[in-house]
């Protein structure tokens, strides 16, 4: 059974990814229990994963893309046989979440004229491995650093963006469609 998943970038721009599986080992006579057993996939720089999710018994993971590989990509771990395949998405996008047979994604487009970002939301299919980026724009957030601090979450059938809206002094929680990113 899979705990816990770990994914860190390396000093040489590689990264590793560490998933503890447990044991159903009994406690021996003298009380002690097995240890975990720590597996570790690497990878090299044409797809190098920036976030990490489980779903369907499988490891879930999207790459920015780092120039030297081919863009942004959602990538399936499987864990048994530590081997991935890699997906094109249409969009480079941060903060991933999983539900409802997908990946979705925030993404944003810059608007320089009036000092915002148009926060869209992408969805990747785990079935027909497409991706889109809903038309709907589901937040509009000041130019600056409000949008390294949201986050998205899936529950619910819905999806839920933490934010701070333009034009608001403080932060929201928006309950987003999962089929067209409107709020």
């Amino acid at each position: 059974m899979l705990q816990k998943v770990a994914c860190r970038r390396t000093m040489f721009g590689a990264v590793a990814l560490s998933a503890v599986l447990s044991l159903a080992a009994s406690p021996t006579s003298a009380g002690a229990t097995a240890a975990a057993t720590v597996t570790t996939k690497s990878f090299a720089r044409q797809f190098a994963p920036d976030e990490v999710v489980a779903a369907r018994g499988e490891i879930w993971l999207v790459s920015a893309g780092n120039g030297n590989g081919p863009g942004c990509r959602a990538g399936r771990l499987d864990p048994a046989a530590m081997v991935v395949s890699t997906y094109r998405l249409a969009s480079c996008g941060w903060n991933l979440t999983v539900g409802g047979g997908a990946l979705y994604l925030e993404t944003s487009v810059a608007d320089v004229k009036h000092q915002a970002y148009l926060v869209h939301i992408e969805r990747f299919s785990l079935s027909t491995h497409r991706s889109v980026v809903f038309r709907a724009v589901s937040v509009t957030m000041f130019l600056g650093s409000d949008i390294a601090h949201t986050q998205l979450a899936y529950a619910d059938s819905s999806l839920w963006l933490y934010t701070m809206p333009k034009g608001s002094h403080s932060t929201a929680l928006l309950k987003l469609s999962p089929t067209d990113g409107h709020v």
